[in-house]
């Protein structure tokens, strides 16, 4: 079964809502606030890399 991604198209918007669902999910479970810091970073550091290869 395919994801529907590929590195030459796929759906941007998607991925995104991925990356801020996994940021809102991590802060729901209570992750210490300094972790919470490095997830946010590393969420919006993987949107950026996936904006610069659409």
């Amino acid at each position: 079964m395919s994801s529907g991604w590929t590195s030459t198209g796929g759906d941007l918007g998607r991925a995104n809502a991925v990356m801020d669902t996994m940021v809102v999910t991590f802060e729901a479970k209570g992750v210490n606030p300094v972790v919470m810091g490095q997830i946010r970073k590393q969420a919006e550091l993987t949107k950026s890399a996936l904006s610069a290869e659409a």
